[in-house]
């Protein structure tokens, strides 16, 4: 795996066959990124739980399906999943998938969303290696109020072989902390979270990974954060990217400081206006088995922004 300048991009998978599968593995492999499947939050529907829980049921089955038949290549390289949040049904479910996988597959990394405290780390590591699950490392995911108020705790004590990478997730951090709009990667809002969690991260010689930019076609917003990120970090960096475009543009950014501002664009005149824009957008380009929608501009659009945009219509109607 290739880590240019110290940046290393983990880059999810477009569902499939099989065949679909090998090839987004070999193309992301190819951009220098580590392919990750989703198995959380792609799946999740807006005020949906029964449709939740069935396209989470459809994800396993077409993971299932796909390792089956998966070209050997493929199924060695250097694949990483994300799981459902630890503790619950759909986590269980995962794990009982992964442990009957066809294949025998070492993940490289296995993303835990939602981590709130060390023992739900620990927990998990232990539940993978009852089910002989092989990894190579956990990455727990702070993207809730809770997990950043326990952010010391879930770093106290310090990196281990299996335990040295810690993420940022904003999309749900926006909707937990009942944020609207969301503070994305041009506001300096999100990055006074972000730095927040870089400097816990490094001052236990951990490894930030950096949350996706939705505004998939926007070059200079991509590279300016991973300019940025070169800023704050220390050392290497992590960044999640949807696009092998990102992901090639983690290895061709110098990681040095940029005249590109990233810290405003105020594209609405009111919060109202954003919701409704949201709310049109999403419904329109809601992509069919997905969670999530992407605009004719090449912007995602989360299913966590969406339900909080709902939300705030509603609450300023009422």
């Amino acid at each position: 795996m290739s880590r240019l300048q110290n940046i290393i991009p983990f880059q999810f998978i477009k569902t499939g066959g099989a065949e679909a599968m090998s090839v987004y593995i070999q193309k992301i492999s190819a951009a220098g990124a580590f392919p990750v499947i989703d198995l959380e939050d792609a799946y999740l529907i807006p005020f949906n739980k029964e449709e939740t829980r069935k396209h989470k049921e459809r994800a396993r089955n077409i993971t299932t399906m796909s390792f089956r038949e998966i070209d050997a290549s493929s199924a060695k390289a250097e694949l990483c999943i994300r799981v459902n949040a630890y503790g619950g049904t759909e986590f269980m479910h995962d794990i009982e998938m992964l442990a009957a996988l066809p294949v025998k597959v070492k993940w490289n990394s296995v993303f835990l969303p939602k981590a709130e405290s060390l023992s739900e780390i620990e927990k998990c590591a232990r539940e993978l290696k009852q089910k002989e699950i092989l990894f190579s490392e956990i990455i727990p995911v702070i993207e809730t109020a809770e997990g950043l108020k326990n952010l010391a705790e879930i770093l106290s004590r310090g990196r281990t072989e299996q335990f040295n990478k810690i993420a940022f997730g904003h999309c749900d951090y926006n909707l937990d902390i009942v944020r609207f709009p969301f503070a994305h990667h041009d506001s300096p809002v999100y990055w006074k979270t972000a730095e927040r969690i870089i400097e816990a991260a490094y001052e236990k010689e951990f490894t930030y990974i950096n949350s996706p930019v939705l505004e998939l076609n926007n070059d200079d917003l991509m590279s300016a954060v991973i300019e940025r990120l070169g800023d704050l970090c220390r050392e290497e960096f992590g960044q999640i990217t949807i696009t092998s475009r990102q992901s090639a543009l983690c290895s061709q950014t110098s990681g040095v400081s940029s005249d590109i501002d990233v810290t405003g664009s105020e594209r609405f005149s009111s919060a109202a206006e954003y919701a409704e824009w949201i709310i049109r957008e999403y419904e329109k380009n809601i992509i069919p088995g997905k969670s999530f929608a992407v605009t004719d501009g090449k912007i995602l659009v989360s299913p966590h922004e969406y339900i909080s945009a709902v939300n705030y219509m509603k609450d300023i109607h009422n």
